[in-house]
């Protein structure tokens, strides 16, 4: 079923992207063929709940017809086909982009992922994880920046895998950061369970070390790839949530479609009032069981999330005596949580 089912999506693929390349390739002259071609490809990646597909798909035809620059001079007929062209990517846009953390190994939870979250709930889906690489031997993990690819991406990559060794964890540590950095700059080998005993009569308090597992620790560098690759994401974004202001510029309706949609609460400190709407990136691991009216309850969520918070965790689990105070309907602040099941990250 596995097999087939990937067999079946690479050989589609692989039309879709000749599809693409006869498209971007037309003369402003066929616009009206263009249009027609240009909907039907936007319908076939978001059916395959391609994120990153219809990303460059978006990226190509924004090479091709230099909307902006050219724009002016296009002649009426060329002008409404160029903005039915950037209505369908708007629309594109708008549909809710979630990152997923998937081992390569696990192709099987991704399709089961993929039925839930494409099938079910109508989203775009990207794998999430970034490739790391340190900008010097002295930063640790806050310093550290995405290798991108030729077409500038920040995602794609597969998890970190915990059944490999610690030495062949380090070894890929080492690649990645051409021997500037080591494992534990990322991810530290102790940890005290006393500091949950505040909230777990079992954690004790005898303040001794654990030492992190191999998969532990693998884990944490995949979600730190993650972080890593949203920072770069929405760094980039240089304008508000105004259609309007980017109705015309094709390169800034390619950068929707990588997020996941605004945070649009009023912000939690008196400084920030007034400040925009924030762009946010939802993460999911492959196991994450999506709720029921997934998509909705996100926007719910995002209606209350204040525009300058920096993490929201949507799938985790808490001690028992781990209070959560209430903000808004919608949204609590834990005192305590496990877990990194699934979660909203914003660079605000």
């Amino acid at each position: 079923h596995t097999a087939a089912a990937f067999s079946i999506k690479h050989e589609f693929s692989c039309i879709l992207e000749d599809a693409v390349d006869v498209v971007v390739a037309l003369k402003k002259s066929e616009i009206g063929w263009v249009n027609k071609n240009v909907d039907a490809i936007i319908q076939c990646y978001k059916l395959l709940g391609d994120a990153l597909g219809l990303y460059r798909f978006a990226k190509k035809v924004l090479s091709s017809m230099n909307a902006v620059e050219e724009y002016s001079s296009l002649v009426a007929s060329q002008r409404a086909g160029t903005s039915r062209i950037m209505t369908s990517l708007l629309d594109a846009a708008a549909i809710v982009t979630v990152r997923v953390i998937n081992l390569e190994r696990r192709p099987d939870r991704f399709l089961d992922f993929m039925e839930c979250a494409v099938s079910s709930e109508r989203m775009l889906v990207m794998k999430g994880v970034a490739k790391l690489k340190q900008k010097s031997s002295a930063s640790v993990y806050k310093n550290a920046k995405v290798i991108c690819d030729k077409e500038g991406e920040f995602t794609g990559n597969f998890a970190f895998d915990g059944q490999c060794s610690i030495d062949e964890l380090e070894t890929k540590i080492a690649q990645m950061t051409k021997g500037l950095c080591v494992l534990s700059d990322f991810v530290k080998d102790k940890w005290k369970p006393s500091e949950l005993s505040a909230f777990d009569k079992h954690a004790g308090s005898d303040f001794k070390d654990a030492h992190t597992t191999t998969s532990e620790k693998a884990c944490a560098l995949s979600h730190i790839a993650a972080w890593v690759g949203v920072e770069s994401t929405l760094s980039s974004f240089d304008f508000c949530l105004d259609k309007g202001s980017v109705a015309m510029d094709l390169k800034k309706v390619a950068g929707l479609i990588t997020i996941s949609g605004f945070a649009r609460g009023p912000s939690l400190l008196n400084e920030n009032e007034g400040m925009d709407p924030s762009p946010v990136c939802v993460i999911l691991e492959d196991d994450a069981q999506l709720c029921d009216r997934f998509v909705e309850r996100i926007q719910a969520v995002l209606d209350e999330l204040p525009r300058d918070f920096h993490f929201c965790s949507i799938g985790y689990s808490r001690p028992k005596f781990a209070p959560i105070i209430d903000y808004s309907p919608e949204i609590g602040i834990p005192s305590c949580l496990w877990y990194l099941t699934g979660y909203i990250l914003s660079a605000a």
